[in-house]
Parts: structure tokens; sequence; C-alpha cells
């Protein structure tokens, strides 16, 4: 993994901006290289909306480079906070765990009654949710906005994230 050192001679961050600029590339006989580029305007992310850069021959998520450059430690999940990959502005990004993480969910396309943690089942409105593998239960409701409200309710109790389940 590369250092936070070895990180400074290959691109300059920004983190008002989220911005990342290539400066330098060791070539194959460990030379440096100069360039400047704009990783986040030059290159398009990947499939699941992150932008990546090669260093050494490894390949590196930009918003891990961005949190290691801003606090010289290397962090295991990077969460982005508006949910917005392409977003790497410092303020925009926070360590946690995988949990941490599915804590600060977007709202997926395909959810039939528009809220997160809020399904039909047997004619009868429910909410539930996941937290560190165990799966809770609010009840079965008549109404939507009864369903809604527990659900929220069960947001605060379990500490999910203000976003999570928010359309972005």
């Amino acid at each position: 993994m590369v250092d936070l050192d070895e990180l400074k001679l290959h691109i300059r961050y920004d983190p008002e901006t989220g911005e990342c600029f290539r400066i330098g590339y060791r070539d194959r006989w460990g030379n440096m290289t100069p360039c400047k580029y704009l990783i986040t305007g030059k290159t398009r992310p990947d499939k699941y909306g992150y932008y990546k850069i090669n260093i050494h021959g490894k390949r590196y998520v930009l918003h891990k480079l961005a949190y290691l450059y801003m606090t010289g430690k290397w962090a295991d999940t990077i969460d982005h906070i508006d949910g917005d990959c392409t977003n790497n502005k410092f303020e925009n990004l926070r360590e946690t765990d995988r949990h941490g993480n599915m804590r600060n969910l977007k709202l997926r396309t395909d959810n039939p009654t528009g809220h997160i943690g809020v399904a039909i089942k047997y004619g009868k409105y429910y909410a539930h949710a996941q937290r560190d593998g165990e799966r809770l239960f609010a009840g079965y409701f008549d109404a939507i906005e009864e369903a809604i409200e527990a659900r929220l309710e069960m947001n605060k109790v379990y500490d999910f994230h203000k976003n999570h389940g928010s359309v972005r």
C-alpha cells in the first residue's frame, strides 16, 4: 500500500473542491516523471461511480486516497455522506465501518412504498430494519403514515445516518 509521503509525490488533492491532480508517476525504472492533469475531470468513474487511480501498478479508489492525504492514515471504509460517489470533498467523507456505511443508504428506485424500511405484506404496511445482522421489526400498520413514523423512530433509536433512505 502506498504511504502518505509517496502519495504526495503522485497527487495533489484539494479538500474544498474534492479535485485531485496527478502530478507525477514512477516509470518502470523507478524514476519520477512529472505530469499534471485533473484526475476527476480527465477520467470517468467506474461502473459503481468511483474514481480510481493506479500507483505502482495497484488500483486505488480516490476517496480513500483523499482521506489518507488529509489524515495520514488508511481507513477500511469511507462513507460519502451525501451518497454521491464522485463528490470527494473532505467534508463529505467520513470514516466508518461496513455497518455504518449501510446505515447511510439512499432510497432504491424500485422501492414500492417510496420509504426505506416500509413494505407491504398481507395488505398491511410494516416497518423493519436491519442492524449489525439483526432484523428489527416495528409492527404492522393500517396506514402507511404510521409505518413511516415507526421507521423514522427506528432510525433515531438505532443510530441510522440522517440521510439514510433519502432520495439523492
